[in-house]
């Protein structure tokens, strides 16, 4: 059953309309879906009937409206705790499909919550709950609705301006302001949006008619929108990032001739199992198919879809991280299943190509995406065997049909034929002249749409008949060539590998030792990498693309070159000489950007550091079997980028190289700092401080040592040691400024400006900040950089000025969350949302903190969730969720976790003193002993829980309301 509350009441089951004609009847089923899975008590749905005058046979008269209703829409209406509850086991709300579409679009990358968030306003026809809006006891809830539906509309128009939609992110902010002319944050974007256009007159118009909105009703534009007006002055015009992968963008575009009914069965079959697996020999289609699949099926889901591309793995071990990295999730670097597992509320179509030669892993992976229970997530798996997982349906997919003159089979040929020799003949003279030597080359392939694929690209020199004989003699004088399938092939995959052999045969030598060499990549890379790693020429690249040995891609106008597994499977690998011109390209490449995340080019770098993704795993798993000390310094001048992204994967590199650099002190020490700080993020301090500890007791050189000390100084603050904190910081900005390492530096003066203001030292700290403003003044600093200065400026202005504290905090998470920095955004989106819990409304802060401590939960940063958690529980005190906040408060001061202190360990004793007076001694220490017997990860999310749910029922705060008051 489907129950619409987004705009007039409607029900509907199996597409027949059966909304109640009642509108006492809709009153009642309006009340239920306020709360659904509630118990809704009997006296509130008579309020909500007949107000302060019910007949004295309110009670009857009700149940019998429920006896109806329940005629009228099954048994999902059950007696439930004194009332009545609407079972949700059965029934899709679009209220609740639209909260979770927009929870799940603030975990997506911008393109991807554009996408998601378009599709889950698309879900509105109306204001929520129609006629029935303004009853007492659906008020609040149809409220916080159109407030989600405002808060979803303001940032897709700044999701679709991170992504370089610049005219529709503008169009988007109009439409919203148009209805909410107060909206600055939504003038922010329309002002950002027309100068990133390079209309750089209408974004200064754009200010004025901001400025005088919100004069006329007495209102100063913020810090923040006056910045957007100075920045469109010189703002060039923004360029379009890239995309990320899609099945869009990296299928290969060639038509899928016979290939209607697996469509219309896979597509069945995802309607209602989470996992496919499209199962056939190399060659057959499975992964062209898998795409369109999930390029069909994208739009349904509201994370659209996914592409795990498993051919350019390897190492078994890798695979989980790879899927973290591909789904645009975040971890530190550790338990990448446990990430998964966090996953696996997510809406999305994953596509996993290429598993057979990793299928335990990719079960590992599957089993911690899908669990037990349902789940929104659909998986097509591509493989030349069964996972055998348990939710698992197969698909085996047939070749193509050969059985008559215009059959699927030979109509690709005739495609592929015609393709490769643009303007000769057209497609009808080609099947009228050769429809029997067509039929001949299809049927000796045995309809294998790779094969036919080689086959036709020779026509671009051979003639169709010359094509055929030669395919028959290749067969005949190579027997050799059909034993060359895996053990347990079918015959038909011999042929497939005859036919790559074949067309390998007459290419030039030059291409075909590029081609015998090509296996070295991973995956797709640029004609300018392909050309540095093997030496060849353009035109050689070229050729094998034209033959279709190469699968050409583009995106944003880039052209990239990838391999296809089967021919990488036949060709053979590259030797180690080019092995090592690959990892040294590609080391070089890693450090080239990585130099450059430390300037104003960040956007640019981080963007080469995420293309390469795969190159620098395949070459960092090469090192560490041939070259340790290349292992090494590729793990080391990606260590920022992992720190900085919270980036699982790359953070996790530095850990396989522990065993390899035991006997060697200053690799050794190098390994420890790297893997130090990851500690840090994970909140295992002890082991943070004795990997920091071995790195400077070795043989450290300078960037080991500032590494090192970088953990330290963070862990100090962690743990309330102020004072080292402020002597190790000082040591690590010396040690910046001896090796010229701007960042070290900078991350000193920071975290020194820092200690000091936790401190109370609050004079010692504005000094302390002005000095790194001074030494850094007029610098060429990257983003990430500038958003650490911002975020340093917040802190130490906190309770002294918190309208510029927060000005800062939000300059400082634009600055980050525009080039990726996700550490830098999320401990300043952190000290946002806490300074305005305690400045202005904390009902009003509630949602913020709930997203937060999901993007925290989501990142695996365990010590920014504690800090979040900590400061949370006053909130929750102050808004009466006295239960939840003595769970929360006994979770997050169990002994295990880092100890509180300061201005925050105050706070959380006046909250417990509170809590003890409002709930007596007895329930508080009840409560507050089962939060400590929860791990800091349930009691985050039972925290969320708790906030989603009181969203609902607490008095909204209008957004222009919520001002931060000068202290």
């Amino acid at each position: 059953m489907e129950l619409r509350v987004l705009g007039p009441i409607e029900v509907k089951v199996d597409g027949a309309d059966v909304t109640p004609t009642s509108p006492s009847q809709r009153i009642v089923l309006a009340t239920l879906a306020a709360q659904p899975g509630r118990s809704v008590r009997i006296d509130t749905l008579i309020d909500a009937l007949w107000g302060d005058d019910p007949p004295p046979t309110a009670e009857r008269t009700l149940r019998s409206y429920v006896s109806r209703l329940r005629g009228a829409v099954g048994s999902c209406i059950v007696a439930s705790g004194g009332g009545f509850s609407l079972r949700t086991d059965d029934l899709r709300i679009d209220s609740s499909e639209f909260e979770r579409q927009v929870a799940a679009a603030r975990l997506m990358e911008p393109r991807a919550a554009a996408d998601a968030l378009g599709s889950a306003l698309g879900l509105w026809s109306g204001p929520a709950f129609g006629e029935t809006a303004d009853l007492e006891p659906i008020r609040p809830h149809a409220y916080a609705l159109e407030r989600l539906r405002v808060d979803a509309r303001r940032l897709r128009a700044e999701m679709l301006r991170r992504a370089g939609d610049q005219a529709q992110a503008a169009a988007d902010a109009e439409s919203l302001l148009a209805e909410a002319p107060l909206d600055e944050q939504a003038w922010e974007t329309l002002i950002r949006a027309l100068s990133g256009a390079g209309r750089t007159a209408e974004a200064l118009h754009a200010y004025r008619r901001a400025y005088d909105a919100l004069t006329d009703a007495g209102l100063e534009p913020s810090e923040r929108l006056r910045k957007a007006q100075s920045d469109a002055y010189d703002a060039p015009p923004a360029a379009e990032p890239e995309p990320a992968p899609s099945p869009e963008s990296t299928a290969s575009g060639h038509p899928l001739l016979g290939r209607d009914d697996d469509l219309a069965a896979l597509a069945a079959i995802l309607d209602t199992e989470p996992l496919v697996t499209i199962v056939g020999p190399g060659g057959v289609g499975k992964t062209a198919l898998a795409h369109e699949v999930a390029r069909q099926r994208a739009g349904s889901h509201a994370g659209g879809a996914r592409v795990v591309e498993l051919a350019a793995i390897d190492d078994p071990s890798a695979v989980p991280d790879a899927v973290v990295t591909a789904l645009g999730l975040a971890g530190d670097g550790g338990d990448a299943l446990a990430v998964l597992r966090r996953a696996r509320s997510l809406d999305a179509v994953v596509l996993m190509d290429n598993c057979e030669h990793l299928l335990d892993p990719v079960c590992d992976v599957l089993g911690a995406l899908l669990g037990p229970g349902r789940t929104h997530l659909r998986v097509i798996a591509t493989s030349r065997q069964l996972l055998d997982m348990p939710a698992e349906r197969a698909w085996p997919l047939a070749p193509l049909d050969c059985s008559g003159p215009d059959a699927p089979a030979q109509r690709y040929f005739r495609h592929r034929a015609d393709a490769s020799r643009p303007g000769s003949v057209s497609p009808a003279d080609v099947s009228a002249a050769d429809d029997e030597l067509v039929t001949r080359i299809v049927r000796r392939l045995d309809g294998l749409p790779l094969a036919i694929e080689l086959a036709a690209a020779q026509v671009a020199s051979l003639g169709v008949g010359d094509v055929a004989d030669q395919i028959d003699a290749s067969m005949a004088a190579q027997p050799a060539l059909a034993q060359l399938s895996r053990r347990g092939g079918e015959p038909r995959h011999r042929t497939l590998q005859a036919a790559i052999a074949w067309s390998e045969q007459r290419l030039p030598y030059d291409a075909q030792q590029a081609l015998r060499q090509w296996t070295v990549f991973a995956g797709p890379v640029s004609l300018a990498d392909g050309r540095a790693v093997l030496g060849v020429s353009p035109e050689t690249i070229a050729e094998l693309a034209r033959r279709s040995l190469l699968s050409v891609e583009t995106r944003s106008g880039r052209t990239r070159y990838r391999m296809l597994q089967t021919v990488r499977a036949v060709v053979g690998d590259a030797s180690e000489s080019t092995r090592h011109s690959h990892l040294t390209h590609f080391a070089g490449a890693a450090a080239d950007a990585a130099t450059r995340l430390e300037t104003p080019d960040e956007p640019a770098a981080h963007a080469r550091i995420v293309e390469l993704l795969d190159e620098l795993r395949s070459a960092h798993a090469h090192a560490r079997r041939t070259d340790v000390e290349a292992a090494v310094r590729l793990s080391m001048c990606l260590h920022r980028f992992g720190v900085s992204r919270l980036h699982a994967e790359v953070l996790g590199w530095a850990a396989k190289l522990v065993p390899l650099v035991q006997d060697r002190p200053e690799l050794r020490a190098a390994v420890d700092s790297s893997l130090a700080y990851r500690a840090v993020i994970a909140e295992q301090l002890d082991t943070a401080e004795q990997r920091a500890r071995s790195a400077l007791g070795g043989e450290a050189d300078g960037p080991t040592r500032c590494r090192a000390l970088e953990a330290l100084s963070d862990r100090a603050l962690f743990t309330g040691d102020l004072d080292g904190a402020v002597r190790l910081a000082r040591q690590l900005a010396d040690a910046g400024r001896r090796g010229g390492d701007v960042y070290c530096e900078l991350m000193g003066l920071v975290a020194v400006a820092m200690a000091l203001a936790y401190d109370g030292k609050h004079d010692a700290a504005r000094e302390a900040m002005r000095a790194a403003g001074a030494r850094f003044a007029g610098a060429a600093l990257s983003p990430t950089q500038r958003s650490w200065l911002a975020y340093m400026h917040g802190e130490v202005l906190l309770d002294q000025d918190p309208p510029a504290a927060l000005a800062s905090f939000e300059s400082a998470i634009d600055l980050a969350e525009e080039v990726g920095s996700n550490y830098a955004a999320g401990v300043a989106r952190l000290s946002a949302v806490t300074l305005q819990s305690r400045h202005s409304s904390a009902s009003a802060a509630l949602p913020r903190y709930a997203d937060v401590m999901e993007r925290w939960l989501d990142t695996g940063s365990w010590s920014h969730l504690l800090t979040a958690m900590r400061n949370l529980v006053p909130v929750l005190a102050d808004v009466g969720a006295d239960d939840a906040a003595a769970r929360l408060l006994g979770s997050v001061t169990r002994p295990d976790h880092t100890p509180t202190y300061g201005a925050e360990a105050e706070r959380l004793a006046a909250a417990a003193s509170q809590l003890a007076d409002r709930l007596g001694t007895a329930a508080f220490d009840a409560e507050r002993a089962l939060g400590g017997n929860q791990d800091l990860a349930t009691s985050a999310r039972e925290a969320v829980a708790a906030i989603r749910a009181l969203s609902a029922s607490l008095q909204p705060v209008e957004p222009e309301d919520v001002q931060v008051e000068r202290g």
